[in-house]
């Protein structure tokens, strides 16, 4: 029984007691409503498998993932890449023998299919969270190697057709969203439009409307928390929220229109002094909620909101007062030299 403890606990493994905050919670296991993996049985039977778990040191194996922070740059991008392939291969395989274990007539239309969906192993999945969560910290170059790498993996699984897969992922990218948000982001760099553009990606993609509600509330609570902290994110935000605007499910596009409201109203300043193209998108994104024919109230609302915009282009709130006046009395003295000559 012990052994059994064990092996089920080795492969137990998304909210494990390494994993850093309490990142991610487990997918359904043998306590929830679907049964484990028939796989997962065969190894229990198997005396040579349990034999080889019971020899694991699980803190040897933490340290494994914790001590990648001493990995130099192009060693911890090779480990993160090597990392995210295993996920990959994990997920692909525990499906593999969950299908090859399955009675090949119970999807037949004689014999009843009673048995659950295949359940992902997602062990390797966790873990590249983890690591991602601990190089964090890393020079920014460095880091975005490693992001590039991971939000591939996660853009990838938040599109499997297994729901509570999918939202795995998407809560791990939340979390780590939500923790680079907590960095202001140096001059004239974007890295924050690069970092979120998987939520981007995935809002165009996924056919889910739960994994898309999820994207427009992780986004509008990571954007209202450090909206101080934003800067070139706001062009990933606006085109998450226009995408929104069009979305086909009722609830979705006054979802996105609440947090638009938001920081419009309260936040403007902070959307135009950094980038005058992050209010072009910002005016997009209402044009695109102006159009809305599913809900009056929030085209009306829309509306207003282009004409609070308006105003403050007429006192001269976007791109800095008095970058524009300086442009304008350059253009006029232009203008004067041209009539002169």
């Amino acid at each position: 029984n012990n052994n059994n403890n064990n092996k089920n606990n080795a492969y137990q493994s998304p909210s494990s007691s390494t994993t850093p905050s309490g990142l991610l919670p487990p997918l359904p296991t043998s306590s929830s409503a679907h049964p484990p993996p028939p796989y997962l049985k065969q190894v229990s039977l198997s005396p040579s498998n349990r034999s080889l778990i019971s020899m694991i040191d699980t803190q040897a194996l933490s340290r494994l993932f914790l001590d990648s922070r001493a990995l130099g740059a192009d060693a911890v991008v090779h480990f993160v890449r090597a990392l995210t392939q295993v996920a990959r291969e994990e997920i692909a395989f525990s499906q593999k023998l969950d299908a090859s274990t399955r009675d090949p007539f119970s999807s037949g239309s004689l014999i009843p299919n009673n048995n659950p969906p295949p359940t992902p192993q997602v062990f390797f999945l966790a873990k590249v969270l983890d690591v991602a969560l601990y190089n964090m910290d890393r020079v920014r170059l460095v880091w975005s190697r490693i992001w590039e790498i991971v939000a591939e993996l996660l853009t990838e699984v938040g599109q499997h057709p297994y729901l509570p897969l999918a939202l795995f992922a998407m809560n791990g990218l939340r979390q780590i969203a939500a923790k680079f948000l907590e960095r202001e982001e140096l001059a004239n760099y974007t890295f924050q439009n690069d970092f979120l553009s998987p939520f981007v990606r995935l809002m165009h993609a996924h056919p889910a409307v739960e994994v898309r509600d999820l994207l427009i509330r992780s986004l509008s609570q990571m954007v209202l928390s450090r909206v101080g902290h934003v800067r070139s994110g706001w062009r990933v935000v606006f085109s998450m929220f226009r995408i929104a605007a069009k979305d086909p499910d009722p609830s979705i596009a006054p979802l996105a229109f609440a947090t638009i409201c938001r920081v419009v109203k309260g936040h403007f300043p902070l959307i135009t002094e950094v980038d005058v193209e992050a209010f072009r998108d910002c005016v997009d994104c209402l044009v695109s909620f102006t159009n809305d024919s599913k809900t009056e109230a929030v085209s009306v609302e829309a509306i207003e909101l282009l004409r609070l915009c308006a105003d403050h282009i007429a006192a001269g709130a976007v791109g800095g007062g008095d970058t524009w006046e300086e442009e304008e009395g350059e253009e006029g003295e232009e203008e004067e030299q041209e009539e002169e000559q």
